[in-house]
């Protein structure tokens, strides 16, 4: 026969150890019961055969501890059967030494048994419960007790442990499941921290959910426009065909509508709540045959989607981190950070497929007067106003970024020299006098990419040619020299 510890884990073993101790808090009381007087008299041998059994369990426990070392005794499944086995053999053969009624050690059986419901699976019950009924139709037998009233004996003790043994083990496995569940709920938290989108963050999260409820398939469902009409969009173990069907279920439409998690012997439906991509169902689908509660599975529920929600709200919180360092606080347009991501990027890929790409200067003429004569409020509203208008006639293809202060850069992929001086041409026509206080105009240089060029080659050809725009007399567009030149 096998024994174990049912998904036992590190802290269960030793919390079992503890369990044992507390069980053995009894024997103190067992043993000043032995030199109380009884009514029949004491038999010694039956006394000092139950001291060798536990002398030999001591012994055998020494033994482990002399191959292993302190740090490597586990309280294994082996141990705990052996332990309560041998207790009851030893309370048995105490009911023979004293030679009272056969009641009167009853309680310590029970103790025993409670002991295996409480840290031992279905085959360490049966063995204790087989083991106290034998010693107690021995001991039965030994005082005496013959026919049915042995029979009585036998069916009153049986029926009495099996009660108190799974009476036990069914609310230490109900606990000891909520808790693992409230465990995977407290992981699910972190687990789609790093995720970009809320659909990836559910895709890192949804593999752990039958850690909380079992579950053969899980469905997420995001109502986008709030309009009622959820989509799935992330599933486990894998997208199905019958995905969308889950909507139409009966429990998946009370739970949108009353926005309370619905459970039944074949679905969990929980309405987590909105996020930032829209309101988010949760669809698990059970397997057959779970003996958990429907309560107790809907209070679980409720925790999960509290998890979920602070995923996503972490997920929104680190994305919003993220846009924040890409995006320049005042402009609204991307920042030098994302500028200089993106410039390595086409640069690459113009060398790679020699495509044409070139890297725009932009600044505004005259604009520390602007800024001393009206202030830096109003600096900064028409930096708001002339970078709106730039962003409105940049290509689609093409990134307007704020280089800095009054400077602004553009990347225009797939555009020889000219056509970027085309482009920007228009650009600076856009922009001509802007401005209710005082006209402002902007001076451009234009440099296209040459064989070898890198980051700092091609901002700085571009730069000499916005040098020149300005001292040509400003409000102008120049060209840095392109490959024929340079050659």
């Amino acid at each position: 026969m096998r024994f174990s510890f049912d998904g036992a884990t590190e802290h269960n073993y030793r919390m079992g150890l503890m369990k044992a101790v507390y069980a053995l808090a009894v024997v103190p009381v067992f043993a000043v019961t032995l030199f109380i007087p009884h009514d029949t008299g004491f038999r010694a041998p039956a006394l000092y055969a139950g001291f060798g059994l536990i002398g030999l369990v001591a012994a055998w426990v020494g033994w482990k501890l002399f191959k292993s070392g302190p740090g490597g005794l586990w309280f294994s499944p082996v141990m705990a059967a052996t332990m309560a086995s041998v207790a009851i053999v030893v309370i048995g053969l105490a009911q023979v030494a004293a030679g009272g009624p056969d009641e009167v050690y009853l309680g310590f059986f029970l103790v025993a048994n409670v002991f295996v419901a409480v840290v031992g699976d279905l085959a360490m019950r049966l063995l204790g419960l087989a083991v106290t009924v034998v010693v107690l139709v021995s001991v039965a037998g030994d005082h005496g007790v013959r026919g049915w009233t042995l029979v009585t004996v036998v069916i009153m003790t049986t029926a009495v442990s099996a009660a108190s043994s799974a009476m036990t083990a069914n609310s230490i496995a109900d606990l000891i499941g909520i808790g693992r569940s409230r465990v995977h709920v407290d992981e699910l938290t972190v687990l789609g921290t790093r995720a970009e989108t809320i659909e990836a963050g559910l895709a890192a999260c949804l593999p752990a959910v039958p850690g909380v409820i079992p579950a053969d398939r899980v469905v997420a469902f995001l109502d986008r426009d709030e309009s009622g009409s959820y989509l799935p969009v992330v599933s486990w173990p894998e997208p199905g065909e019958g995905d969308g069907e889950l909507a139409g279920l009966e429990a998946f439409r009370e739970a949108g509508a009353t926005r309370r998690s619905v459970v039944d012997r074949t679905h969990c439906v929980i309405p987590v709540g909105k996020t930032t991509s829209g309101d988010l169902l949760l669809v698990i689908v059970r397997p057959a045959g779970r003996s958990r509660s429907l309560a107790s599975v809907k209070e679980i529920a409720n925790a999960l989607a509290g998890s979920l929600l602070r995923m996503s709200g972490r997920v929104a919180f680190v994305e919003e981190l993220r846009r924040e360092s890409m995006v320049d606080p005042l402009t609204a347009l991307p920042n030098r950070r994302t500028l200089m991501d993106r410039l390595e990027v086409e640069l690459e890929r113009s060398s790679r497929t020699g495509t044409p790409m070139c890297l725009a200067m932009v600044d505004l003429d005259h604009f520390k007067e602007y800024n001393d004569d009206f202030g830096h409020l109003a600096g900064d509203e028409m930096l708001r106003l002339v970078s709106a208008t730039m962003a409105a006639g940049c290509r689609r293809q093409d990134l307007l970024a704020r280089f800095g202060g009054e400077e602004f850069c553009f990347v225009l992929t797939e555009c020889d020299l000219a056509g970027a001086v085309a482009v920007m041409e228009d650009i600076r026509a856009l922009t001509y006098r802007l401005g209710d206080r005082r006209a402002v105009t902007i001076s451009i240089g234009v440099a296209t990419r040459v064989e070898g060029d890198d980051i700092e080659a091609i901002i700085d050809r571009a730069d000499r040619a916005l040098y020149e725009a300005k001292e040509a007399g400003r409000d102008l567009v120049r060209a840095a020299p392109g490959p024929e030149s340079s050659a």
